[in-house]
């Protein structure tokens, strides 16, 4: 673990200035409560990394209230959103930098968000091993409000257990935990309610909320081992292979009651693809932590490739000059590309192929608006090659 205190370590001028290197990164025009943005921030960036290196170095460093934002869904609902003000952010990330490496011991044959070393790949291997096996069933599973639910209490007494050491270090950790929203007067009856209650949860998106997530569903992942579970999880998402539905059944009961045992609870099992639990085949598909898996293979699910659709529009439509629409749009593609690497483009070709169409035709439209024409009917491949862009259809 740690000889001495971390928190040293958490406020070393070095690490500070790497942690303000992710939270500039996000580009985010959001305010906290000190209505101070990133860009704010960054101008005067040697006195506030100063102010939080004293707070956190003599332990009165206090985590300002959060800003509630409510994000209308296309179903007309409500997600949380909770903002951090940018100085907290900077602790946050600073934090994590340095005990995240800690948390390798949460390593298990079934836990693969956020913890050190480990990709969305080693996931998405794990999955195919299990099916391999004989395991052609799956229990998609899905928390209620997971974050929202989370118990403080519990969640404290796991952080001082484990950080019993170094009580500075708990006692950060604990003020992160306990932070509280901001007057919610302003919002509706209707965005209130999607809000957690006092003294309950932790901030969805928050910097440390993916390892205490991971801390705090421990006690499910070595259930799920102990019993023989084909469990693959990713934060608060997980699925459970199995040889048949009664084994299914017997690893939803199980989780059901463990995760009861932690205040949380899981969505009711259903039998439609509507519903968020439900069983089914592994043949007949089914989509997790962003990826369609079927008897075909592994590729992206239709709401990434839609999202990716409407970031290419964008692209076209908000660059100001050439180079910028090239730059940007080079930028994206290959970054999307890469992060679906592991897919085999063989598996539905016909979706990555209209993928490559779809930026070429953007492509070419954009660069008719700079006065740089293409031929209309130039293949997708051409226009590819002619702008040094790796066609998203070529495999890796």
């Amino acid at each position: 673990m740690y000889s001495g205190s971390a928190i040293r370590r958490i406020a070393n001028v070095h690490n500070l200035y790497s942690a303000w290197g992710t939270v500039r990164q996000a580009k985010d025009t959001s305010k906290g409560t000190d209505g101070v943005s990133i860009s704010d921030f960054g101008r005067k960036i040697r006195h506030h990394i100063e102010c939080v290196r004293r707070g956190i170095l003599d332990g009165t460093y206090e985590f300002s209230e959060l800003v509630p934002f409510p994000i209308q869904k296309d179903d007309g609902g409500y997600r949380p959103l909770s903002i951090p003000t940018v100085s907290d952010r900077l602790a946050m990330r600073a934090t994590y930098n340095v005990i995240s490496p800690d948390f390798a011991d949460l390593k298990s044959p079934c836990s693969f968000g956020y913890l050190p070393g480990v990709k969305l790949e080693d996931a998405v291997r794990r999955i195919h091993q299990l099916h391999e096996s004989g395991r052609t069933y799956v229990l998609e599973a899905d928390i209620q409000r997971f974050f929202d639910s989370v118990g403080r209490e519990k969640l404290l007494a796991i952080l001082q257990k484990r950080y019993h050491h170094d009580r500075p270090l708990f006692e950060l950790l604990a003020r992160a935990v306990q932070v509280v929203l901001a007057d919610q007067s302003h919002l509706t009856e209707e965005q209130r309610a999607v809000f957690p209650r006092p003294g309950v949860g932790i901030p969805q998106g928050g910097g440390l909320s993916p390892l205490f997530a991971n801390l705090y569903l421990l006690p499910l992942d070595n259930a799920m081992v102990s019993n023989g579970f084909g469990m693959v999880r990713w934060a608060d998402d997980f699925i459970v292979l199995t040889k048949g539905p009664q084994e299914a059944e017997e690893a939803y009961h199980l989780a059901e009651s463990l995760l009861g045992e932690l205040g949380l609870r899981l969505h009711l099992l259903g039998d439609s693809a509507k519903d968020k639990t439900r069983i089914c085949r592994y043949s007949s598909g089914f989509d997790f932590l962003g990826l369609r898996f079927d008897s075909e293979g592994v590729r992206p699910a239709r709401e990434k490739v839609n999202a990716f659709q409407a970031r290419v529009r964008r692209i076209t439509s908000s660059a100001s000059n050439l180079r910028e629409l090239l730059t940007e749009m080079s930028l994206y593609v290959s970054g999307w590309r890469g992060s679906y690497k592991f897919c085999d483009t063989n598996v539905k070709l016909s979706m990555w192929q209209s993928l490559d169409e779809v930026v070429a035709d953007h492509l070419k439209s954009g660069m008719a608006r700079f006065d740089a024409i293409l031929p209309p009917d130039l293949a997708p491949a051409a226009v590819f090659a002619a702008l040094g862009i790796r066609q998203i259809s070529t495999p890796y």
